[in-house]
Parts: structure tokens; sequence; C-alpha cells
């Protein structure tokens, strides 16, 4: 949860203005960061999945609508952020500071139970090897892989580009991307 946000609010405030390699390290690095602490925070929840709800309509059920939390959490987000920008006199390194720590804040609060959850084969290993052999025998896995892998490259693909949109080829403020 640090890495996480404290990596995310750090791409705002340590980037020297344009296009520079110094930049381009620090985007990289920083955001490698962010995102391996983001993933270290989200897999061993989803690795509590079948802990949390052990029958399957209800593991299903449960992850129907984690997806549907999040896409509405997105979706929350990118419109509240407009309009924060906005009243924040489109200051983006302190929307993005407070946004950061909204999410961390919200991250910690589910620890305390879950350090109480005892778990099976905690200190079993998982290999790579054994990850791709699993994609190798099931093609129902494969196809579940694949379109998450494409869901996620168009949604952010879209998302990237919003902004764009918006600024250049529409010519309207940053305020108006929310709408």
């Amino acid at each position: 949860t640090v890495a996480f946000g404290g990596c995310g609010i750090a791409l705002f405030y340590s980037a020297a203005p344009g296009e520079t390699f110094r930049n381009s390290v620090l985007l990289f690095a920083l955001l490698s960061v962010a995102l391996i602490g983001q993933a270290s925070y989200a897999v061993p929840y989803l690795g509590l999945i079948p802990r949390v709800a052990p029958e399957a309509l209800r593991r299903l059920k449960l992850t129907n609508n984690q997806a549907i939390i999040i896409l509405l959490g997105v979706l929350t987000g990118q419109v509240l952020s407009g309009f924060a920008l906005s009243a924040l006199n489109n200051n983006l390194s302190l929307m993005v500071t407070l946004f950061m720590l909204v999410a961390a804040g919200l991250m910690l609060i589910p620890l305390p139970a879950v350090r109480n959850l005892s778990t099976q084969g905690a200190g079993e290993s998982f290999s790579p090897k054994e990850m791709l052999g699993i994609l190798q025998r099931s093609p129902g896995f494969r196809s579940i892989v694949f379109g998450q892998f494409l869901f996620w490259l168009g949604f952010n693909m879209v998302r990237a580009v919003a902004i764009y949109y918006v600024t250049v080829l529409l010519r309207l403020p940053e305020g108006n991307l929310a709408v």
C-alpha cells in the first residue's frame, strides 16, 4: 500500500517540466514500483476468494460483484477527478495526492480482518513453469486470460487517449474530461 500510494504520488512531484530522459526513467521506475505494490496488495486478496466463498456459485457472485464494484469505482474516479481538478484550480499534483491518500487508506481497511484468516498451503510456492503448464492444458483458462488481456488493453487505451481527445481534438478544458 505504501509503495503503491507513495510512488503514485511521487510521479507527480519528481518529474521536471518537459520531455526528458530523466522523466522517462522516473516514469518507468515509479510506475513499475507502484504497480508491483498494487499487485502485491491485490493478488493475496484474490487468493483468499476460495476461502471466503468456498461454494462455486457464491464465488461466482463474489467475483462478479467485485468486477462491477471495480468498474463503478473507476467510473466514479474518472468523473470525480474532473470535478476535483476544477475545484482545486487545476492543481493536478494536489488532486493526485488526495486521491492516492484516499485509495491507500481504503486499501488498509480490510487488513485487520484478513490478518486473522487462516489459510491452507500458505507456504507453498507456485512457479511460473506451473502457471504456463496450466495455460497450455486448459483452453478455457487461456481464453479467460486472453479475454482479460484484451479487455484491460482496450480499457487502458481508451483511458489513455481520453485526455487527448477532449483537450486537443475537441479543444475543451481538462475539467470537461469527466463529462
